[in-house]
């Protein structure tokens, strides 16, 4: 079985800004293990399946055109402030 959860709260995730998709260790265990044997993969708890369930009806030209218009404002400030030190 693949387990592809979304955002739960760890020690690693502890300094991220933390929202309603984050859920707790127990949780996102029990979810696994309710699935373990019924099917191949699963995201875990339920806002996690609704999350991925909206991802997947989205349309890869439009995911694909928002990844590089992040990826491209992101450069642009690392780029600006790079300028400003020299």
């Amino acid at each position: 079985m693949s387990y592809q959860p979304g955002e739960v709260k760890t020690k690693m995730t502890a300094r991220m800004k933390q929202n309603f998709r984050f859920i707790e260790v127990q949780k996102a265990v029990s979810a696994c293990f309710r699935d373990l044997g019924s099917t191949p993969l699963t995201y875990g708890a339920a806002r996690h399946e609704l999350g991925m369930l909206a991802l997947d009806m989205t349309p890869f030209s439009y995911i694909q055109s928002m990844m590089y218009k992040t990826a491209h404002r992101g450069f642009m400030k690392r780029k600006a402030a790079i300028e400003k030190k020299k």
